[in-house]
Order: structure tokens, then C-alpha cells, then sequence
């Protein structure tokens, strides 16, 4: 990515498919297939770094690249998938994981992973960028769900395979379910920095919340935060003037072109579509796979200006970000001083207000185009504050209307409410009478947490009453002396 928006490359991704965990245990639709068992495989189609190394034979005379120095992936760089296909009965899953465990001693959840899977939408659910070959998924993955993919690749005019895919091995037949295919994992159930399999991930990506992005309205710097002197638009080093700085977005390659698209740094952040930014999702890629990690560490003394600056940078380098789980590279917080800030306009939000506080629970229903959305998987609500955030991105970048609903929780009662009354009557004659009345109102919400508009309340009433009645007939005789 050194010539944007030019991208120069011998790879591109022909056919690709997605696997994903299958929790929404979701069947068979028109134009999409339903699920399938399969095998997802650490080291399918490695050559170069493997996770268990001792345990795979490499077939060196594969291709390799134009430099010769690293094998191409596909089925065929070592003995896997040739193996595990051998069997006839290796399309019944239960052989095919006897087959792992017995022949490479492979282990579930570091090797390889079985799981009954749906294929994924391209375009609404995830998106594939078929040159420089990498895939972004915009649904929510769970921690417990396995990412695997098969795919077909052109290099350098020949083609290569890694996996099967979906229409090698069609599901035909009463028993379909059964016929497993072999792909590449591409996360398990218990991720580890250790493995491989974890700088597949790329961490150069960053998503700032914003859905159909313009470029008009859309602007981004790169600041440190530099501990007594606030934010800097470059590094503070010791070393040169103010001018010999470079700007931490072109020192990030994020500033080579001008307005016009042409090379030139002008000191604004280069939106070029799907390359730098992907505005339907609101997402921002470095053009570099580790930014604030060893790319620093390995930045060319050209690029700086000042040679001696290359050392210097050493102590902004912050490698835990992308060796380690985002837990432990908090606990670096001297390192952990970049902000990515910037504006933008859109009018499209993940967030929905219903509009109203203390919902019940469950009495929310949230649909997309007309398609109900699952709680917990494509949304969220906090239902004391009455708002809903979307999970599942391939909905909010569609452009589908989102339209939630919801009970009024005025018109029911979720709190204890006791109203206990008195009325006591004294007759002391046919013309004397006494009384008193009480009344005691008790209410408090279910739990001990008081919500705004759940106060509780304890109000006591007391009345007193007399009534006196008797007969005046000298009134009666003093009107009928009027004339």
C-alpha cells in the first residue's frame, strides 16, 4: 500500500466462503445453503508458520512467491488436508476428528475446531477485499464462536486453493448434515496470543462509530498525549526543531496524496474508499498492520528526517497492543497515549432512544426491512434509560429502516403497591353523630435499585367528622309571620 490509491499486487481472492458458529440455528434459505458440519484447521494451507510445527510434514517443493522465499499457501503445502481426505469415511465428522487426533495428535480448540456452521452473507455480513486479501466481518462474534473460511486464489496467473468450498463437497441427500468440509480457522473458542492464529487478526483497524460517511463532512488527525503539555500532532522528542517533525498521520502513511488524489502530503488525512476508510461501516485502516507497534520501532530514518530520531522513537513503541489481549496492554498507560480524533456527519446511528425509562424486560421488539432481530446477538438494551444499540453493523450499513417497539410501562404495574383504608362511625343519637376515616398508601418497586420515576412511597391519611341534626320549628312560625 506504499502507491494509494494504486494498489500493485499478484493476489487476488476468486471465490470465498465464510463460516461462522451457527447460533441462530437458522435452516436452509432460497439462494443460500444451510448449515454444514465442519473441520476448521489451524495449519490448512500453512507452509511458513504453523501452530504445530513437529506434528505437519511440509511438501517443499510447493510454489512459492516471486522472492522464493515463502511458500504460497494452498492444500497441497503440507500433508493435512491429503490425509484427512484419504479416508472415505472422512466426510462423517466423528472420523474425520478420530482422524486429527490419531494421525497428527492434533488438540481441539488450539488445532482445530468442529462445529455445525452457517456461511455468511458477502456484502451485508462481512466484505472481502480481493487484493490485498483480507476480510471484515460486521457481525458481532461471540468469544465462544468459531471464524472459518475457504477460498480460491489467483497468483501470478495460477491458481491455488485453501479449504473447500461450499460447492466442492454440495450437501446432497437425507444425511447432509454429515458431510463435513475442511476449512481454514480463522479464530477457535479460546483464542491465544501464543498461536499463529492470533496475528491473523489484523489490528490495524480501528471503528469510530459512523455509518454512510461523506467525504465532505469527514475529518481525522492522529494526537499523543504528551503528560503536562496536552495533545501534539507529533511525537515529543529531544531531538531537531519543530520543523524536522513529522506529523504523526503522515508518519502513520496516512497523509501521501493531496485533495485531488494525487501524491503530495497536504496535512489531511487521505480518504480513499476501502483502502484507508471503509464509509459504510465507519471503520479506518492504517496502511500499515502494526502502527503504533513495530512500525515505529522499524521506521526508516528518510521518513523522520534525522537519523538519530529513528532511536529515539523506541520509547513511544507500543507492542503490547497487538502481542497481548487488550486487558493486559492497559496496564501500560505510559504507552498507551495515542487518540485517533476527528468529525464527521451521518445519518446513520447505532443507537436508538426509545423514549421512555424503565422498560419491561423483554417487551422490546427491534426489526430491520421487516426481519426481526435477535436480543443479545444483533442488539442490546438497556431498558432503564430506554435505548437500544445494534450489534450486527451489516444492518446498520444497509441502509435497511431499523424500527423498534415497545410496551408502555405506564399502563402496567411492576411495583408493590398496598392501600389499606378505615372508616369508623359513632351514632350517639338519632341527631348526634361521629366519625373518623385512615387511609395508608405503600409502594415500592420490586428491587432494592430505585429507578427515575420508581420512588418509593409511604403517605398515611386521617380525617375527623361530626354531624349534628335537630328539628327548629320556631323557625317554621317565624316565616309564617311574614306578610
Amino acid at each position: 500500500m506504499q502507491n494509494l490509491p494504486q494498489i500493485l499486487s499478484l493476489f487476488t481472492i476468486e471465490q470465498i466462503d465464510v463460516w461462522v458458529t451457527n447460533d441462530r440455528n437458522e435452516t436452509a434459505r432460497e439462494g443460500q445453503p444451510g448449515p454444514r458440519d465442519i473441520l476448521a484447521l489451524a495449519d490448512l494451507g500453512e507452509g511458513n508458520i504453523l501452530t504445530s510445527p513437529d506434528k505437519v510434514t511440509i511438501n517443499a517443493a510447493s510454489p512459492r512467491d516471486v522472492t522464493g522465499n515463502f511458500l504460497l499457501p494452498s492444500n497441497t503445502v503440507n500433508d493435512i488436508y491429503q490425509t484427512a481426505t484419504a479416508d472415505p469415511q472422512a466426510r462423517r465428522i466423528e472420523r474425520a476428528v478420530a482422524i486429527l487426533q490419531n494421525r497428527f495428535g492434533f488438540q481441539q480448540a488450539k488445532d482445530f475446531e468442529k462445529v455445525n456452521a452457517r456461511r455468511l452473507r458477502e456484502g451485508s455480513e462481512y466484505t472481502v477485499n480481493r487484493e490485498l486479501g483480507f476480510i471484515s466481518i460486521n457481525i458481532n462474534l461471540r468469544q465462544d464462536q468459531v471464524l472459518g473460511v475457504a477460498f480460491q486464489y489467483s497468483y501470478n496467473g495460477r491458481t491455488y486453493k485453501v479449504g473447500e468450498l461450499f460447492n466442492d463437497q454440495p450437501a446432497t441427500g437425507a444425511d447432509s448434515s454429515q458431510q463435513v468440509l475442511f476449512v481454514k480457522m480463522l479464530k477457535s473458542t479460546t483464542p491465544r496470543v501464543d498461536l499463529p492464529a492470533w496475528d491473523l487478526m489484523m489490528k490495524n483497524f480501528y471503528n469510530i462509530g459512523a455509518y454512510q460517511v461523506n467525504r465532505k463532512d469527514f475529518k481525522l488527525d492522529v494526537y499523543y498525549e504528551d503528560p503536562g503539555a496536552g495533545q501534539k500532532r507529533f511525537l515529543p522528542t529531544n531531538i531537531g526543531t519543530v520543523e524536522s517533525r513529522q506529523p504523526l498521520i503522515r508518519l502513520f502513511n496516512l497523509d501521501n496524496l493531496n485533495v485531488q488524489g494525487d501524491p503530495g502530503q497536504d496535512g489531511v488525512f487521505d480518504f480513499v474508499p476501502e483502502l484507508t476508510i471503509y464509509p459504510t461501516t465507519g471503520r479506518i485502516m492504517f496502511p500499515v498492520l502494526e502502527p503504533f507497534g513495530s512500525h515505529l520501532r522499524n521506521v526508516r530514518a528518510s521518513m523522520v528526517r534525522l537519523c538519530s530520531m529513528s532511536k529515539d522513537l523506541q520509547r513511544f513503541v507500543y507492542q503490547q497492543l497487538y502481542d497481548s489481549t487488550v486487558i493486559f496492554a492497559r496496564e501500560f498507560p505510559e504507552k498507551n497515549r495515542f487518540v485517533v480524533r476527528g468529525e464527521y456527519r451521518s445519518a446513520v446511528s447505532s443507537e436508538i432512544s426509545l423514549g421512555a425509562f424503565n422498560i419491561p424486560p423483554g417487551s422490546v421488539q427491534v426489526t430491520a426491512g421487516g426481519t426481526l432481530l435477535k436480543e443479545g446477538i444483533d442488539y442490546e438494551i438497556d431498558y432503564n434509560i430506554g435505548r437500544v444499540k445494534i450489534l450486527n453493523d451489516a444492518y446498520l450499513s444497509s441502509g435497511v429502516p431499523i424500527r423498534a417497539s415497545f410496551e408502555d410501562n405506564s399502563l402496567f404495574g411492576f411495583q408493590t403497591k398496598t392501600l389499606v383504608g378505615l372508616r369508623a362511625d359513632y351514632k350517639f343519637s338519632e341527631e348526634f353523630n361521629v366519625g373518623a376515616t385512615a387511609l395508608k398508601l405503600l409502594q415500592r418497586p420490586f428491587t432494592q435499585k430505585v429507578n427515575l420515576g420508581d420512588d418509593p412511597i409511604n403517605n398515611s391519611i386521617y380525617g375527623f367528622d361530626i354531624n349534628f341534626s335537630r328539628d327548629a320549628p320556631w323557625l317554621t312560625r317565624l316565616v309564617d309571620k311574614i306578610p
